[in-house]
């Protein structure tokens, strides 16, 4: 038996598991895409951070720094399927005895897509910071979730394409750090 407190368990009916991977993987603090194969001797720090949006047919849209090493990947293996890993890390934006308060990890395949217009990039990803963007696709063969409602190793991808995100996941972080700064009873 551990002396650890238990983790908290969220109030309410819990979402599917499909709601819980979307709402992690476009929301999440912290997405990560990795190409493993990659010479780790030669590739600066960790992999790059990115943000991920989902497609109508459940594949992920990926938006990377344009001179990433992950975008020379995928445009120069355009006849290869590029096998990818994305884990998006949901961290608490208040301290907390549990700050990770989520996991989502994706396998696939990641090819490069062409130059997107901005209109396109402000419907996919109406935050995203400035700068040189390029759009990756990563179409999922495995989903995987863990958080507070529990873990789910086999995420159902044809029910992923269309469910719903958290509607509060948006406004979220800025309303927890609202209410420790100015309401912390």
């Amino acid at each position: 038996m551990s002396d650890s407190p238990a983790l908290p368990r969220p109030a309410g009916p819990a979402p599917t598991a499909a709601e819980r991977a979307r709402t992690l993987l476009e929301f999440g603090s912290s997405v990560i895409l990795d190409v493993p194969g990659i010479d780790l001797a030669n590739r600066p720090g960790i992999p790059p951070l990115v943000r991920c949006a989902v497609l109508p047919d459940g594949a992920l849209a990926v938006l990377a720094e344009h001179d990433s090493p992950l975008c020379r990947i995928a445009s120069v293996s355009r006849l290869e399927e590029v096998a990818a890993l994305l884990e998006a890390v949901d961290v608490a934006p208040v301290a907390m005895p549990h700050r990770i308060r989520g996991r989502a990890t994706v396998h696939g395949r990641l090819t490069a897509l062409r130059p997107a217009a901005p209109e396109v990039l402000d419907g996919l990803f109406p935050r995203r910071p400035t700068g040189q963007y390029a759009l990756l696709r990563l179409d999922p063969d495995h989903l995987s979730v863990e958080d507070l409602w529990g873990a789910d190793c086999c995420v159902d991808l044809a029910g992923f394409g269309r469910a719903a995100t958290d509607p509060l996941a948006a406004e979220e972080a800025t309303v927890l750090q609202h209410l420790a700064a100015a309401h912390p009873d």
